[in-house]
């Protein structure tokens, strides 16, 4: 991820920030997303299961929600802290 960034990014559009600090920011944000997804794709019927619920039909609304949500929250928190804008 850092080396296509780096590739196909120009150094003028990162404006004031390095162009290799926004590449390991967004490769950073983007590993977490896909291990904390995949630790709770693996997770949730588990405990769907548990409560004795389908976990065909309860896992899928549901960690399509909290991927998306957690998502957006690991994104603007890990490049914020990479790049101290706030």
């Amino acid at each position: 991820m850092v080396g296509r960034i780096l590739l196909f990014s120009d150094a003028a559009s990162a404006g004031s920030f390095n162009l290799n600090t926004i590449a390991l920011a967004i490769s950073m944000a983007l590993f977490v997303q896909v291990t904390l997804s995949t630790a709770l794709g693996g997770v949730l019927p588990i405990l769907a299961r548990a409560c004795k619920l389908d976990p065909a039909v309860l896992v899928s609304p549901v960690l399509a929600s909290v991927v998306d949500i957690s998502g957006m929250w690991i994104y603007f928190t890990v490049v914020n802290s990479f790049l101290g804008i706030a």
